[in-house]
């Protein structure tokens, strides 16, 4: 069973994540750029929130190495998995030989195929990453954050979680 939801601290999926998994008590942490940075500005204060750690040197190709070598599998949100992010995060799971499911917002699979992968690949650190946040309204992954926060939602729930906020 999980025992720990870890991302990279990014504006849209990954921040949904951490926000999701604590609200049905799931322990979060995971690593941020040297900076803290996010698309939204620099936020040390995901350390005292999420439990977020900073890398010393490197950017976000660094601590998305970091994330998916540390954590049991990674799901991928995301409109658009040609993206640098993406690519960049699909790499690193290839370096590490690290499990993976993609979760296409506009298509997406159900919640009950991927508490199955959860399940069957023993995930207990489980890293999520995605699009970020867009803030083109008519950008393919406009709805990236609510999307992942429901899809958590039902999945933590499929998952025997219940909310404890």
């Amino acid at each position: 069973m999980l025992e720990l939801v870890m991302s990279g601290g990014q504006t849209g999926a990954d921040q949904a994540g951490l926000r999701i998994a604590q609200q049905f008590g799931i322990p979060t942490g995971g690593w941020m750029p040297s900076d803290w940075q996010t698309g939204d500005g620099p936020r040390p204060d995901f350390q005292q929130l999420y439990g977020m750690k900073c890398l010393h040197t490197g950017g976000y190709k660094e601590r998305t190495e970091a994330n998916v070598r540390l954590s049991d599998g990674t799901i991928r949100f995301a409109a658009d998995f040609k993206s640098m992010g993406e690519k960049c995060t699909l790499n690193a799971i290839k370096d590490n030989n690290k499990p993976y499911m993609d979760i296409d917002i506009n298509n997406p699979v159900t919640t009950a195929i991927v508490a199955k992968w959860i399940r069957e690949k023993n995930v207990k650190k489980l890293n999520i990453a995605g699009n970020k946040q867009p803030a083109n309204r008519n950008a393919r992954a406009f709805m990236i954050t609510e999307f992942t926060e429901q899809f958590l939602t039902e999945l933590f729930t499929e998952l025997g979680f219940k909310k404890t906020i």
